[in-house]
């Protein structure tokens, strides 16, 4: 008896250990492999699952599940971490919409420029942030039944807390945000880009108001040698409306000399060769008039790059005219005073010439009283006479040239005109 009870204690213990060895590795074994994946995430491995098998003991199954709850926070902990670390240092405003409009999150960025703190801006709708019919198109970016592409932009101006207004422009786009569709919405302050829009607006209805209705005429041509603009002006001179001009060829509007010199100057200055910049051309008009301008160039690029000319035309048609008119008058003012002065000079000398006649006529008179018409001397002396009476007329000539006189014109006998010379 006490052999068969020693026996059977020996059977229980062994049985005892065997079971207590097998027990110890089904508990072991899981437990090994949990700690090697411990070891694998204090690595940074996050891509791992804490799997159980049937049969397992349930504080085993239920440490899996454990640990794979505790992977899973730890892994969506550090996803949120880089999303905000990702978001907060974005400059542009970036916040999450539901479909229902409201702000399910947003970065700093997003609520600091308009001035609220954050608890107001997650308490604002889309909205009432923007325009509704702006909220719409965002929001529409979620609706696939309507056929409506799922990315836009979207250019509007949020509301800020002073009731004021900040102009944006939104990229839009949805994304899967904790389980349902949201819109994510990048918002980037454009108000530098408005402002700059605006004064080139102005800018350019500042050149176009001086162009359109400067007293001088502007063309640009591009490299091609066609018309791209002409201001009223220039039209007005050549007689064709802006719609007949524009993309036709200069060559039309310009004579054969002026043409051969027009693209001399044109296709050199495109080279960058030194040719002049002032210049005058003998422009064709629509009615078949050809009228004279002055033309100065300068080379600009449009915004594709390529090269143009600013031709600024000015007709100078009615100022050549004036000046050949002033200098036709120049000359009869030259030829009047030189008249004048000759008139002058015949004058004086018509006065000294008819005193020594009146000296010579006087001792005549005096001769032909001491002798008779018989004596030999008083032929000569009446033919004497005769001669002071001629000079005296071509003295009076003389003198009613020199004082603008009136000549009677008459006939003359040269029978008559030889007697009185005899």
């Amino acid at each position: 008896i006490a052999l068969f009870i020693g026996l059977f204690t020996l059977a229980v213990l062994t049985f005892s250990a065997g079971l207590a060895i097998f027990l110890g590795q089904q508990m072991a074994t899981p437990l090994r492999k949990m700690a090697q994946k411990a070891i694998h995430i204090s690595r940074g491995e996050k891509n791992l699952a804490f799997e159980t098998r049937p049969g397992d003991y349930w504080e085993i199954v239920e440490l899996s599940k454990a640990f794979d709850s505790m992977l899973r926070n730890l892994k969506a902990a550090e996803e949120k971490s880089r999303y905000k670390e990702l978001l907060e240092n974005v400059d542009d405003a970036v916040y999450l919409v539901d479909g229902r409009g409201r702000i399910l999150d947003a970065n700093e960025a997003s609520y600091s420029r308009l001035g609220y703190s954050q608890a107001q801006f997650l308490a604002l709708s889309l909205p009432a942030l923007m325009a509704p019919a702006d909220a719409e198109r965002v929001l529409g970016a979620l609706d696939a039944a309507g056929g409506r592409q799922g990315r836009r932009t979207v250019e509007t101006r949020h509301l800020k807390a002073d009731g004021s207004f900040l102009p944006v422009e939104i990229k839009v786009r949805p994304i899967d945000y904790r389980g349902e569709k949201v819109v994510l919405s990048v918002a980037r302050d454009v108000s530098a880009r408005k402002e700059a829009e605006l004064a080139l607006r102005e800018s350019e209805e500042r050149f176009r108001s001086v162009v359109e209705n400067s007293h001088e005429g502007f063309l640009i041509i591009d490299d091609a040698f066609r018309v791209v603009y002409a201001n009223p002006e220039f039209c007005r001179v050549v007689g064709y409306p802006p719609e007949d001009l524009r993309g036709g060829d200069v060559a039309k509007l310009l004579t054969e000399e002026s043409l051969q010199l027009a693209k001399q100057n044109f296709f050199g200055s495109l080279r960058g060769d030194r040719v002049p910049t002032h210049y005058e051309f003998d422009v064709l008009c629509r009615d078949g008039d050809t009228r004279r301008v002055n033309v100065s160039t300068t080379i600009i690029r449009d915004l594709t790059g390529r090269q143009q000319v600013v031709a600024q035309v000015l007709d100078i048609t009615e100022r050549i005219r004036q000046e050949a008119e002033r200098k036709e008058l120049e000359d009869k003012l030259f030829h009047a005073q030189k008249m004048e002065a000759i008139g002058t000079l015949a004058g004086g000398i018509a006065h000294d010439f008819n005193n020594l006649l009146m000296g010579i006529q006087g001792r005549i008179s005096v001769m032909q009283l001491n002798l008779s018409d018989e004596h030999p001397h008083s032929e000569h002396i009446h033919a004497i006479g005769k001669t002071i009476k001629s000079a005296a007329a071509l003295t009076k000539q003389l003198l009613g040239f020199a004082r603008g006189g009136k000549y009677e014109v008459c006939l003359l006998y040269t029978s008559d005109a030889a007697d009185d010379r005899t």
